[in-house]
């Protein structure tokens, strides 16, 4: 089982618990005690593992396919009211971007088990945002989640040196920021979706062999259509691509949901030659990509050098709106409070 562990994550059915899996007819004093050892007493965690995840803690096949089955039983007929949900939802936190007006746009920040895209043309930040977020992460804030990253990063550009300023204006140490976030640079599309399908699936000790310093809490994926549109091209090829792309999607999207983390999908854009009168470019991916992302943030330049403007494209739970930033030396700041935000030790 992977070490991505919420240990804040709660269960929208308090009676569903320790106690519920400890009854389950699947469920012995041994099998509890492997259950409890990995962090597995949530139902809606188990309900999302593969049998042969639970077989590597020390189940068998069968005995692991009967605790999920019983799992599915109990959750998937177990209907929460609307204030349930609510109440629930109160009690997550999500991630700060530690920038004014995109923590007032965003309702306080990014939603955890959800997945984000951003696009933007080349120049709106963001990759900027994308180191600027892979260290906001690691800063221990009461209303902001906390943990490691994981970049996978497919164009290239990353670059730790960029990291000290921002990490430094947070008052946070640059090496231990450095040491916390785990880089993986895959070259193609097959190397992207086997690195996810593992991720999903396994330790991340064993994945990296590396070891966690502290929950994984991010995962950037930048850009997440890069090798897909290079190595599908035409017309001919665009159903294998979306069908595949479909079903990366949907292992980062269970990934997101099992573990509890925000994900960041980093999108690219292309020029929209009908369009007379809308936008002059569109964000890749087509309708696979847009539906799957919980939440869609536009990137544009302003007027200003440095200054960007995000918008809203998409939201359950957030109107169309807009706000702007700048980008420099030491990140993401607001245009009207870049001093309000600097943070120092």
């Amino acid at each position: 089982m992977n070490n991505f562990e919420n240990i804040e994550r709660s269960d929208l059915d308090n009676s569903i618990n320790s106690e519920e899996i400890k009854n389950f007819k699947s469920v012995n004093k041994i099998v509890f005690q492997k259950l409890e050892e990995n962090q597995l007493l949530n139902i809606r965690t188990l309900v999302m593992c593969q049998a042969d995840e639970l077989v590597t803690i020390g189940l068998t096949k069968a005995r692991a396919e009967a605790v999920i089955a019983e799992c599915k039983d109990n959750l998937f007929c177990s209907f929460q009211t609307a204030e349930d949900v609510f109440k629930y939802r109160q009690t997550k936190k999500k991630l700060k971007f530690f920038v004014s007006s995109l923590d007032t746009l965003l309702r306080g920040g990014l939603e955890t088990g959800a997945l984000t895209e951003i696009h933007g043309e080349f120049g709106t930040g963001k990759t900027q945002i994308s180191h600027h977020l892979s260290v906001v992460v690691q800063k221990i804030d009461e209303n902001s989640v906390n943990g490691s990253v994981v970049y996978i990063d497919t164009e290239g550009t990353f670059r730790p040196d960029k990291l000290s300023a921002i990490a430094q204006r947070f008052g946070l140490d640059p090496k231990e920021v450095r040491e916390n976030i785990y880089h993986l640079q895959p070259t193609t599309a097959d190397q992207l979706c086997h690195i996810m399908d593992r991720l999903n699936t396994e330790k991340f000790e064993t994945v990296s062999n590396l070891k966690l310093n502290k929950p994984i809490k991010l995962v950037i994926i930048d850009s997440v259509i890069k090798h897909f549109r290079s190595e599908y091209i035409g017309r001919g090829m665009l159903a294998d691509r979306q069908q595949r792309l479909s079903r990366f999607l949907n292992t980062v999207n269970n990934f997101a949901l099992k573990n509890d983390v925000v994900v960041i999908l980093v999108n690219q854009v292309s020029a929209n030659p009908d369009s007379l009168f809308g936008p002059s470019l569109k964000p890749v991916g087509g309708h696979i990509l847009h539906h799957t992302a919980t939440y869609r943030l536009g990137l544009k330049k302003s007027k200003g050098i440095g200054n960007r403007t995000m918008s809203i494209v998409d939201a359950p739970d957030l109107p169309p709106s807009s706000a702007q930033y700048t980008i420099n030396e030491k990140g993401i700041m607001s245009i009207q409070n870049e001093e309000d935000e600097e943070i120092s030790d």
